[in-house]
């Protein structure tokens, strides 16, 4: 898969501002109640990031949908 490809399928990638906006316009489309987040599928990505990521989802994504 290229990253062209995921951009065009499931995968949200983008700052937290992007990552809202998309899940956004994906529950009003579907309607969804929660998300199931991989954020490092494949193992490839340094353990810092994968922890800055989860800080942005929880910190800056999350609070927007309660």
């Amino acid at each position: 898969m290229t990253y062209e490809d995921a951009l065009r399928g499931n995968v949200l990638v983008g700052t937290p501002d992007s990552v809202s906006a998309k899940l956004m316009r994906l529950r009003d489309k579907v309607g969804f109640e929660g998300i199931l987040a991989e954020l490092n599928c494949g193992g490839l990505i340094p353990h810092d990031r994968v922890l800055n990521a989860i800080r942005l989802l929880c910190q800056e994504v999350m609070p927007r949908f309660r």
